[in-house]
């Protein structure tokens, strides 16, 4: 049974103890070779590619595995597949290929990941599940229709969001987008890469309106717990940006 995350001295499930996961020996080795693979593909991948992951890098994977784990457990699920898709899922960030950066990162990550995820000791009906949670990670929740909607992909959605929703978001913006300036109060319409300019831009009006694609009642109540401190946050940066970019343009009245 969940532990109610509102109200109370254990408001937030991050006051929580992490629940306990129950997994077998045997899965816990299987997790234990999919990690050490997926760490040594985002390894070489910068050495050789020289691949600039910033906030999509292997500890990204590891965290939205833990969450995913967090989540499946509360929700009624055994943690081991969406732990174990959720090393895998972004992979394809890893690639020169252009899909890489845009909304098809998910196809390509299922390519990447198909041989091995074909070797893994499960049953044919989990490999199905996991490539398709892989395949289907970046896309919008209207477009996952039919048996591709099903708990899993729920579960590695919802964690994959929660990387961002959260003050943890507006870390993982600006590694992402190291390369954008850091500021503009400007409102990046849409959600496609090109519309944002600012890495403010990105945590401020992109990943806030993930909040409405949440699956998981474990998921919703895990972010809307975070998102006073998020807003707060936001709030205090534009504050902060504004101002001495308004000191730099009295510069030159």
């Amino acid at each position: 049974m969940q532990e109610n995350l509102k109200g109370g001295e254990n408001s937030r499930i991050e006051d929580l103890p992490v629940p306990e996961f129950n997994l077998t020996d045997e899965q816990k080795l299987i997790l234990t070779g999919v990690a050490d693979w997926v760490s040594n593909f985002f390894k070489n991948a910068e050495e050789n590619n020289r691949v600039v992951m910033g906030g999509h890098g292997f500890d990204h994977n590891q965290r939205t595995a833990g969450i995913a784990a967090v989540i499946a457990t509360r929700e009624g699920y055994s943690p081991f597949l969406p732990a174990l898709t959720s090393l895998i899922f972004d992979i394809g960030r890893t690639s020169t290929d252009p899909r890489a950066h845009n909304f098809r990162h998910g196809e390509l990550s299922r390519e990447m990941a198909h041989d091995f995820i074909i070797g893994l000791p499960l049953a044919d009906e989990e490999k199905t599940l996991v490539l398709n949670a892989i395949e289907d990670h970046p896309k919008l929740n209207d477009q996952i229709v039919g048996e591709r909607r099903n708990w899993l992909q729920m579960i590695l959605q919802d964690a994959d969001r929660l990387d961002t929703l959260g003050p943890i978001g507006i870390a993982r913006a600006s590694s992402n987008r190291w390369r954008l300036p850091l500021f503009s109060d400007q409102i990046a319409i849409g959600t496609p890469e090109d519309t944002i300019t600012t890495s403010f831009q990105d945590y401020a009006y992109r990943v806030p309106v993930w909040i409405e694609s949440m699956w998981t009642k474990t998921g919703l109540e895990i972010t809307q717990a975070r998102m006073p401190y998020m807003q707060a946050a936001i709030a205090e940066i534009r504050k902060e940006a504004q101002y001495m970019h308004d000191a730099f343009g009295k510069l030159f009245e």
